[in-house]
């Protein structure tokens, strides 16, 4: 088994040292749960009008109208051309 590199270990000591002398305020815990309950009582909140049409709309499908509106509009432009030349 390898061992431990000593300083990453001392720094790890260090900082669960400096960590177990960290305390919460007073009825931190009270309010938490409080805020918590609440919170999870509340509705969702509403989705934008992008997240609905986002929902809905299937990107292969709105790939492939592109697609064929471009197609449509070049052979309808080159029909017109054509027309032209005659």
């Amino acid at each position: 088994m390898n061992e431990p590199d000593k300083t990453e270990f001392n720094r790890l000591q260090k900082l669960l040292a400096s960590k177990k002398e960290e305390k919460p305020e007073d009825g931190f815990f009270d309010r938490f749960s409080d805020q918590v309950l609440t919170r999870l009582e509340e509705p969702p909140p509403k989705p934008s009008l992008w997240e609905r049409l986002n929902d809905q709309i299937d990107p292969f499908r709105t790939a492939a109208t592109i697609f064929s509106v471009i197609i449509g509009l070049v052979v309808l432009y080159s029909l017109e051309e054509g027309n032209d030349l005659a």
